[in-house]
């Protein structure tokens, strides 16, 4: 499989746009794949459908009219994929295909391999910190480089948090390192109290759901929040033994 940076990515896409081609965005969480897809399919309907394959969805959506575009997230837990081949076939080559569509997972090998061959395929690999610095050039395009590259540093591979931490600098009008104003914010390393007592508490080794909530002195939907970014910043990661620390020499 070959992996692509994000802006490599956008190229291939504006050659797959040219014949309205559906594609497979591949990749970890947190490395843009739900962002480029939505980029893509604007192309061609400016309000596309967006269905999560992992929570409830109707399958008729698929097929209203009204739709010429639809993204897929979480396209390896869609329980029926053969509704979706009357959209990508193009019947004797003389039209179109119905629809153009975005499919967004995490794990390519569960999705059935003839709906992998209808599609462009796009793997993306994690950005680079210069890639992190132009996302923070794009917010705060008057702000030094010096500045866009001390949060790249500090947003832990997440687009992002890099939009967060950027703004959140910003808005605090406040002067000194990017390093002080975000530790005088709360944001310490680029993470908040919550996240880092999350880290701290997983850095004894893994720890259950219910565990970590009764830690944090929180709920359990509370803890799935707070790790959704720790996870899509390659920190912390879901295992058969529970959350645990990617790199433990790390904290």
């Amino acid at each position: 499989m070959k992996i692509i940076n994000q802006a490599a990515a956008l190229r291939l896409l504006a050659i797959a746009a040219r014949s309205r081609s559906s594609i497979l965005l591949v990749g970890g969480p947190g490395q843009g794949k739900t962002t480029i897809g939505l980029y893509y399919l604007r192309q061609f309907d400016r309000r596309p459908l967006v269905i999560n394959a992992g929570s409830g969805y109707s399958v008729s959506l698929l097929h209203q009219r009204k739709y010429k575009a639809v993204l897929i997230d979480e396209a390896h837990k869609f329980k029926n994929p053969e509704a979706l081949y009357p959209l990508l076939d193009d019947p004797g080559g003389f039209r179109r295909p119905k629809k153009v569509l975005a499919l967004a997972t995490t794990d390519q090998g569960r999705l059935p391999g003839p709906l992998v061959s209808r599609l462009v395929l796009v793997a993306l690999e994690r950005y680079t910190i210069g890639d992190l610095a132009e996302i923070a050039s794009l917010v705060a395009p008057f702000m030094s480089y010096l500045a866009r590259s001390q949060i790249a540093l500090l947003a832990h591979g997440s687009p992002r948090r890099v939009k967060l931490l950027t703004q959140l600098i910003v808005k605090s009008k406040m002067r000194g390192s990017v390093s002080e104003i975000l530790e005088a914010i709360g944001y310490q390393d680029g993470l908040n109290a919550q996240e880092r007592a999350l880290l701290s508490a997983l850095s004894a080794g893994p720890k259950s759901l219910a565990t970590l909530a009764g830690l944090l002195g929180v709920g359990e939907e509370t803890v799935r929040q707070i790790e959704t970014d720790l996870i899509a910043s390659g920190l912390v990661e879901i295992t058969s033994r529970g959350r645990e620390l990617v790199n433990p020499e790390a904290f």
